[in-house]
């Protein structure tokens, strides 16, 4: 299986990238955080594979979580998913090391993405 970290601090979405989490075969749900010193934490005790993350957080911002990944875990695959869909931040994430970044909206790509990582193999999967 492959493992995921949820960092959100909207309830709403939360149940959004479980439930779509849930629909793709070989992933589990590791950890749900919303703020960014317990999802390091989180990410220390439990590494995993790919980390959903948001930009803004109840404290700290995803820019925390994903330096400390990039330093301590650069294996792990961060797919970030904001409100602020901009180049400005879209340019600033990728340069800090995240695998993939989309608007809140596009949940047709970011379906088609984690279903690529978890099933490398098919088809259907995203390289890069």
């Amino acid at each position: 299986m492959v493992t995921v970290m949820m960092v959100e601090d909207s309830s709403v979405m939360q149940r959004v990238w479980r439930d779509m989490l849930a629909s793709i075969a070989g992933l589990t749900l590791t950890g749900t955080y919303s703020g960014a010193p317990a999802a390091i934490d989180g990410l220390r005790r439990m590494p995993p594979d790919i980390v959903l993350l948001d930009v803004w957080l109840d404290e700290g911002s995803g820019i925390d979580v994903l330096r400390v990944l990039a330093a301590e875990q650069p294996a792990a695959k961060v797919i970030v998913v904001t409100t602020e869909n901009d180049a400005v931040f879209r340019k600033h994430y990728t340069n800090a090391g995240a695998h993939a970044f989309y608007g809140k909206n596009e949940l047709d790509a970011i379906h088609h993405t984690l279903a690529s990582l978890a099933n490398p193999k098919s088809p259907d999967a995203v390289t890069g």
